[in-house]
């Protein structure tokens, strides 16, 4: 069986590598899957275990549940939106800032805010703000091995570009584009923003 998720298509975000590692995690046998869960749990990887544990083949009734799990979760969060007034949001688009080249193996779970607003089929849009300073590269007491990937990314990161990511309500591309421009329009003369093209490292 080959995955063919749209995580792993769609996201710019994944690697060759990292999409690799997803199709072995997604082909591995269930009961193989639900033991290296159950191991990784135990071992305080919880983000490994819930990975693990949600990976592989599905039954059409499974698809089903979790298809509806997800427009619930895409109108609640519309509902919420429109009762609060709220056109647009701001939020990271990733995990860490830029990944250096190299770095994305074994690290998926750190789109999880793109994937979200991916699954739920909202517009969204990454605009970079910023460049990492030098006194930021350190992530403090990382629990898992998802925080000491992190961590090891961020050591790298001196230099590299920082971007927000805004998502807006359903079929509002205009004003989601509108608010890109506006918050690149504001930040473009700020010393620390990443120009391209990329002329000093």
């Amino acid at each position: 069986m080959r995955l063919n998720s749209p995580f792993a298509t769609n996201c710019v975000c994944f690697c060759a590598s990292a999409k690799a590692s997803l199709t072995r995690i997604a082909t591995l046998p269930g009961g193989v899957r639900r033991t290296l869960a159950r191991v990784a749990g135990v071992a305080g990887e919880k983000r490994a275990a819930r990975m693990l544990g949600s990976a592989g083949e599905k039954l059409v009734a499974e698809l089903w549940r979790l298809t509806d799990r997800i427009r619930t979760y895409r109108f609640t969060l519309l509902d919420a939106m429109a009762e609060g007034k709220i056109d647009l949001l701001l939020c990271p688009a990733y995990a860490t800032p830029a990944l250096p080249h190299g770095m994305s193996k074994n690290f998926s779970l750190a789109s999880s805010y793109a994937m979200l607003f991916n699954a739920t089929q909202l517009p969204a849009g990454t605009v970079p703000v910023t460049r990492v300073r030098g006194h930021e590269t350190e992530r403090p007491s990382p629990k898992d091995a998802m925080e000491r990937q992190a961590a090891k990314v961020d050591r790298a990161s001196a230099g590299l570009p920082v971007g927000v990511q805004i998502v807006g309500r359903a079929w509002e591309e205009a004003a989601v584009l509108a608010a890109m421009a506006a918050v690149e329009a504001e930040v473009s003369r700020d010393a620390e923003l990443p120009r391209t093209p990329v002329t000093e490292l």
